[in-house]
């Protein structure tokens, strides 16, 4: 199993409640864990399309 997170993601700031931040992602990553076979990719995006506007919507993506 490989754990894709792109450059520009590593330095990524979020704003909200980082325990919650953190659990939500702590979720998306265990699911992705869960249900990604093992020779599966995980990659986790960022939405680039969504740069003008106040939120940036990030996905986790899992893939045989």
């Amino acid at each position: 199993m490989n754990l894709r997170i792109p450059e520009d993601m590593r330095a990524l700031q979020v704003q909200g409640d980082p325990t919650r931040v953190r659990q939500i992602v702590i979720n998306l990553l265990s699911n992705a864990l869960r249900y990604t076979p093992e020779a599966g990719d995980i990659t986790i995006l960022r939405d680039r399309t969504a740069r003008r506007r106040p939120a940036r919507p990030c996905a986790i993506r899992s893939a045989a």
